[in-house]
């Protein structure tokens, strides 16, 4: 998908378009710095039967950050270019690549299965704030241990 989006600059395409861009960058989609995704991913399946199997990217269409980077199918992947993407081919929803981009949808602010299962923003803020209340409580343990 990065060949997608360094071609077209985010301008939807059709599925056609996004066959022939991944053939011609050898089919291999690989993520480097992603530390919940795979190796690779070869090929992309488009296609749906039931418009209601189709993948989207903000499940809620709410997409608070759309010029943040997403750092999945490209180095400089904006939010909105993510969401057009899905919005304009039909990706069906049980595939790897729909479910790691939802997996990466809370850079985008939106609302779903991203940010390790924590589907609010008052949940994402408690999984930011937990290792550092433990750290601190850590800290005082070990410094109660020292003085005993």
């Amino acid at each position: 998908l990065s060949c997608y989006f360094e071609l077209t600059k985010g301008v939807p395409r059709d599925a056609k378009y996004i066959e022939d861009c991944v053939e011609s960058c050898d089919a291999q989609i690989t993520y480097k710095n992603c530390k919940f995704c795979p190796n690779n991913l070869n090929a992309l399946n488009f296609g749906i039967d039931d418009p209601a199997d189709k993948c989207i990217f903000c499940p809620n269409y709410d997409l608070k950050y759309p010029d943040r980077l997403v750092p999945l199918f490209g180095d400089d992947v904006k939010c909105w270019q993510m969401q057009t993407f899905f919005d304009f081919t039909d990706v069906h929803k049980n595939t790897q690549n729909c479910a790691l981009a939802q997996q990466m949808n809370y850079i985008c602010g939106c609302e779903g299965v991203g940010y390790a299962g924590a589907n609010s923003h008052a949940k994402q803020e408690v999984l930011v704030w937990m290792p550092r209340v433990m750290a601190i409580l850590s800290i005082f343990g070990s410094s109660f241990i020292l003085y005993d």
